[in-house]
């Protein structure tokens, strides 16, 4: 907390240079702070600001408000999901979930500035809530929104996510087995060194399955999430094609 008005000073003069900041004012004996942003409101100082989704499934609790103050764009929109990459070196994703007050559509950017609260949706981790979204002005790359090929890479993930968290992508020449009336399944990738490497599947977004699968290889496209367990990870198709 605040000790003295240099302190006072310093925070005041570090969050008014804050993009969009209009004002702010610190109250030392309060210990609090009023800051006014550009669209006329007010900021909840516990809010956590982002400029980038690296590592947003770790470091963020459950139940927090966010604002994103970087650019993203939407990759893919499957209902009430919509997946989003942030514009830094790796493209790192979140997926924002809801209807939405403004619709984008794929390559959009999203403005900065809007707000959401981190949560999760049947297991998913997901932005819900998200107010503040302003129209699209500029798009992204088409290379930019397809999926990540991570072929070859299977077996690397199989201690967990971590940066990978809800990042779109697709494995190509892989085999399905073991679909069941849940709706799991299994991919099995075969290595350069002839061993194979498996990831467990669900299919979260009832996407349509393969009338058959014996002998057959396929391109799967979907999301990286954490397994259920918090073990290893779990992939939800969002696609599944003949190779």
């Amino acid at each position: 907390g605040m000790t003295c008005a240099a302190c006072q000073a310093r925070v005041q003069k570090s969050v008014s240079n804050l993009t969009g900041v209009q004002e702010c004012n610190v109250n030392l004996l309060k210990n609090s702070m009023v800051v006014t942003y550009d669209d006329g409101g007010t900021i909840d100082p516990t809010v956590k600001e982002l400029d980038t989704f690296l590592n947003f499934g770790d470091s963020i609790a459950d139940g927090t408000k966010i604002r994103f103050t970087g650019m993203a764009f939407v990759v893919l929109n499957i209902g009430k999901f919509h997946f989003v990459r942030c514009e830094s070196e790796y493209l790192y994703s979140a997926i924002i979930y809801g209807d939405l007050d403004t619709e984008y559509k794929v390559g959009e950017y999203i403005p900065a500035g809007w707000t959401g609260v981190k949560g999760k949706v049947d297991g998913i981790t997901v932005i819900t809530g998200v107010e503040g979204l302003k129209p699209a002005s500029v798009s992204a790359s088409n290379s930019d929104c397809e999926a990540f090929d991570f072929t070859g890479f299977l077996g690397t993930f199989k201690d967990g996510v971590s940066t990978y968290e809800n990042d779109y992508c697709a494995f190509k020449t892989v085999a399905i087995n073991n679909i069941d009336a849940d709706g799991k399944f299994t991919i099995t990738e075969v290595n350069a060194d002839s061993t194979t490497s498996t990831m467990a599947g669900v299919n979260k977004f009832g996407i349509k399955y393969p009338t058959t699968t014996a002998n057959m290889k396929f391109t799967v496209q979907g999301i990286l999430t954490k397994s259920e367990n918090g073990v290893g990870v779990t992939f939800v198709p969002t696609a599944i094609t003949e190779y």
